[in-house]
């Protein structure tokens, strides 16, 4: 927009003036291209390519846009490591067993 100033008028912000350089590029972090990764991902699952384990799950979590993602993410990791417990007392009674 034009102003006055001292009897002439005046641009504000003049992009006539100067010189500039445009450059443009696709950036993962985009909510687009996210989303793109993660509706790949959801197929490769569905088709059998990626397995349902719990790694794989906190990966197509993490590259989801959910808003209680981490949420989610901190009770599959809970599970897990509450799973491993299980499975690690399991194993040692059956060798308690196997050798009393």
């Amino acid at each position: 927009m034009p102003t006055l100033a001292e009897g002439m008028v005046q641009f504000k912000n003049n992009l006539t003036v100067g010189k500039y350089d445009v450059r443009m590029a696709e950036v993962p972090s985009s909510p687009t291209m996210r989303q793109a990764e993660f509706v790949e991902l959801m197929e490769m699952l569905e088709r059998g390519v990626l397995p349902l384990t719990p790694g794989i799950a906190q990966f197509i979590l993490r590259s989801s846009d959910l808003s209680l993602k981490n949420d989610l993410l901190a009770i599959i990791e809970q599970e897990f490591a509450n799973q491993q417990q299980t499975q690690q007392a399991n194993q040692e009674r059956e060798l308690l067993a196997k050798y009393s």
